[in-house]
Formats: structure tokens, C-alpha cells, sequence
């Protein structure tokens, strides 16, 4: 009878340890530390074909930010991105057994399938003027948001270069951070080919425009 109770008791322990692992939830944070803004994001088990509805619904995941997916069980899990032009890229097979979270960068998108089409263009920029520049941030001419800070850590002293690269074509803006906390604003850089601009002092003290977005 005991055996019998010690059994039991055993079978009964392991039911409630498989119930806890298969009910568990996990969140996968996504870091967009892309220049690209993600329109639509899409999340099924990899053993699934169907990828179900977007995740986004109205939002946009945009260069510099977060978003959070939750309430996921413990498995594997592809993961699509489709950007404004609609150029889709899958992510797959990524293990979710706890909270985690995912850095999507420029580079990995231009090389997933899907985007082997896209040429992605550089623009080196020179900093001729007398300021040390210790924030960049870059965005389309048609958005409203700057999104991250592509020098990081990074300060851009008088007479350096600072290379932002994966550029799609387009016309840009770019805002100039100096160590004083002045910003500066050039308007509609095109960009068909990798590309080179010279910041110069006597811009960065007449430039207009910045202050009319933040």
C-alpha cells in the first residue's frame, strides 16, 4: 500500500511540474536598432504555416524603439517583418524558454532573404567645423520621428568621419547633436549612391529648421 501511495504521489508531482511547463508565458522583447520602421509584424510556432494576424495592428515599430510580444509558450517561433515598401523579412526558429528580447539591425535585414534585392548605400560624413558632435540621428524626409542615435558612445570630434551605412534610396534629414545640447537640422539629403556630406562651422551656427521637430 505504501508503494503504492509513494507512486501515486510521484505521478501526481510530475503532472503538476508538466501542467507548470506547458502553461508557461514568456514576452519577447524587439529593439529596432534598424533605419528601417517595421509596418507590420507577424509571430506563429515554427511548425505552423500560417502566420495569423499582425501583431502591430496600428502601430509602427519604428527605427529606435521597442515592442513587446507576450504571452508566449515555451517553443521555437519565426517571426516576419515587413517594412512601409512592403519588402517582408522572416526571422526563424528562435527558441523562446524564458523572456528574451531581439536586436533588429540594419545589417541583418539587408541580408535575410527577402531583402537581397535592396541596395543598402553609405553616407560618410565629414565633420570640418570646430564642434564636437556627440549625437546623429537620420531619418526620411516623409516621417516625423528621428528614431535612435546612430553614434552611440560615439563622439565625432573635429576632423573625423562618421559612416552611417544601409541607407535606402531617398531623400533624408539629419540632426546634429553638438556637446552643448544645440541641435542643427539639414533638410533632404538625397541619397541614390553611397554618399559623402562636410559639416562645416559657418552651417552649424546659420542652420535653421530644428526646432520644428523633436
Amino acid at each position: 500500500m505504501r508503494t503504492i501511495g509513494i507512486l501515486s504521489g510521484l505521478i501526481l508531482a510530475m503532472s503538476v511540474v508538466l501542467f507548470a511547463a506547458q502553461g508557461s508565458r514568456h514576452s519577447l522583447t524587439i529593439d529596432n536598432a534598424s533605419n528601417y520602421d517595421i509596418h507590420r509584424l507577424y509571430m506563429s510556432s515554427s511548425d505552423v504555416e500560417s502566420w495569423g494576424p499582425d501583431q502591430l495592428g496600428t502601430r509602427i515599430l519604428r527605427s529606435g524603439s521597442t515592442f513587446t510580444l507576450g504571452d508566449i509558450r515555451t517553443g521555437e517561433y519565426d517571426i516576419k517583418f515587413v517594412d512601409r515598401d512592403g519588402d517582408p523579412c522572416v526571422l526563424r526558429r528562435i527558441k523562446i524558454v524564458e523572456d528574451a528580447s531581439w536586436r533588429l539591425t540594419t545589417e541583418w535585414l539587408l541580408r535575410c532573404e527577402g531583402y537581397s534585392g535592396r541596395r543598402g548605400y553609405t553616407l560618410s560624413i565629414q565633420n570640418d567645423s570646430r564642434y564636437r558632435i556627440r549625437e546623429i540621428y537620420m531619418s526620411s524626409s516623409r516621417e516625423e520621428y528621428w528614431g535612435r542615435d546612430h553614434l552611440g558612445d560615439k563622439i565625432l570630434k573635429p576632423g573625423s568621419v562618421f559612416t552611417i551605412s544601409g541607407i535606402s534610396a531617398g531623400e533624408w534629414d539629419l540632426k546634429f547633436v553638438d556637446e552643448d545640447g544645440d541641435a542643427c537640422v539639414q533638410r533632404r539629403i538625397s541619397i541614390t549612391e553611397n554618399t559623402s556630406w562636410t559639416l562645416r562651422t559657418d552651417w552649424l551656427l546659420h542652420c535653421e529648421g530644428y526646432r520644428r521637430r523633436r
